[in-house]
């Protein structure tokens, strides 16, 4: 419609005003802009904002990806599509109330009305969410950022969160190291996905928790240098271990390949035995607390 309108006018100015995100296109960017309604302290005002000129934006990224960009209110970018699925089934979890999270890890009607209202979009690298979120904090965009911990830049502006060991794969090893049986018995799904019983890898989270439990055994009872060596080998051996299966999750696309109930039976262990999600959503969430900032009704 957009085309065939501009096709036969000409010597006229065109406004075109739509909430069909399809209307924007790349070589329109320019004469773009987006109005915005943004409720401040319960205070409802609405504002107009040109599309800014990013280069980089127009030149690497997908033009739907551009206009998801501009008609979000609140961001956050992950590191890929793993981090996006894991997430977002994550955040509907806690949304939704499930019953088969821990009491202490639901979370309050504002900050669930939070959550609602950030759009997960996923990046190929921290350098590209850095430039996206420059691009988007044009647009009065309230963004946030979430890496792995091999990420070394200091943010002054209190919106990035760093995992404190690993990556997404690593909360996976956070939930066999202190879940529930249900909740290793969901790993174990995921982990096995394209393997036959035969493998030497089907059984591999299930000798690691062996293990584990031999350890912790070890380590209260922990008297001889012959125990001492004992545990030195387990911890060894469940090291290289762990490595392993982060190693096939990763190589693999296991969560990509997954079922979506596998998704939501692992993202349920993650909230209840990962302590660096729950610090994540602490983390999320606490940005409410300050009255100043914005909260965006869509």
């Amino acid at each position: 419609m957009r085309d065939l309108i501009l096709k036969h006018v000409s010597g006229k100015t065109v406004l075109i005003i739509s909430h069909n995100p399809s209307i924007i296109d790349n070589w329109a960017m320019s004469r773009t802009f987006i109005c915005s309604k943004h409720n401040f302290g319960g205070e409802i005002s609405h504002s107009i904002c040109k599309v800014p000129i990013d280069h980089y934006i127009n030149k690497y990224s997908r033009i739907d990806e551009i206009r998801g960009l501009l008609f979000s209110s609140r961001i956050l970018f992950v590191e890929g599509i793993t981090d996006k699925i894991i997430i977002d089934a994550i955040f509907c979890l806690l949304i939704n109330g499930d019953c088969n999270v821990r009491k202490e890890k639901q979370i309050t009607t504002k900050q669930k009305r939070f959550l609602l209202s950030i759009d997960v979009r996923e990046v190929s690298g921290k350098d590209e969410g850095y430039k996206k979120e420059n691009f988007c904090e044009k647009l009065g965009k309230e963004i946030f950022l979430l890496f792995d911990s091999d990420q070394t830049r200091e943010s002054e502006k209190g919106n990035v969160y760093i995992w404190k060991t690993g990556a997404i794969e690593q909360r996976f090893i956070d939930v066999i190291n202190n879940g529930d049986q249900d909740s290793v018995l969901a790993c174990s799904n995921i982990f096995r996905i394209d393997l036959v019983k035969q493998s030497s890898h089907y059984r591999k989270i299930d000798a690691y928790v062996v293990r584990l439990t031999k350890i912790k055994t070890i380590e209260e009872k922990l008297t001889t240098k012959q125990s001492k060596r004992k545990l030195k080998q387990l911890e060894k051996t469940n090291s290289k271990a762990k490595i392993e299966i982060e190693k096939r999750l990763k190589e693999k696309r296991l969560f990509q390949k997954a079922e979506p109930e596998k998704i939501i039976a692992i993202a349920r262990a993650m909230i209840n035995y990962s302590d660096d999600v729950g610090d994540f959503i602490k983390f999320l969430t606490e940005k409410i607390s300050n009255e100043n900032k914005r909260r965006y009704d869509d």
